[in-house]
């Protein structure tokens, strides 16, 4: 999800029993419909989260106000780079620490797992084209993948 979209993420948009998350248009980038299908193991290592957010109003926003299930939305659109900054300030992370950074690692190992098509990785992360989901995927070498874990980033 683009940080915009998580702000934007409410209870009703949770389908529990499939698993996955459901945007209208109007709390996306672009004004399409997005299904997000959330891996089973990811699903399962967060059940209890789910777990508590299935007994909420549907009405709730999941990350609210204070970033807390809240009626209230946050109506700031920088909100979650702000919110990730004064995170990575108290965890003394660098400023090369992006939040969209976590975004861009996810396309990569979707574009890496060869069970998938670019066009259905395209359609699961919303872009327009696929030249426009291989900018945002990174193609990581294994000799890359090792000078990325010597950057302290978490």
């Amino acid at each position: 999800l683009r940080p915009i979209e998580i702000q934007r993420l409410q209870v009703s948009n949770i389908d529990f029993e499939n698993q996955k998350i459901i945007l209208n248009g109007e709390k996306t980038k672009n004004h399409k419909k997005r299904t997000i299908i959330i891996p089973t193991n990811m699903w399962d290592k967060t059940k209890d989260f789910w777990k508590k957010i299935h007994k909420l109003d549907k009405d709730m926003y999941l990350f609210g106000e204070n970033f807390k299930p809240s009626k209230k939305k946050i109506d700031n659109p920088n909100a979650s780079t702000l919110r990730w900054n004064k995170i990575k300030e108290e965890l003394n992370l660098p400023k090369e620490c992006l939040l969209y950074g976590f975004r861009h690692t996810g396309i990569t190992k979707l574009l890496q797992d060869k069970n998938l098509s670019n066009n259905e990785i395209r359609m699961h992360t919303g872009h327009e084209t696929i030249a426009m989901l291989e900018r945002y995927g990174r193609h990581i070498t294994e000799d890359m993948e090792q000078k990325y874990r010597k950057v302290n980033c978490l």
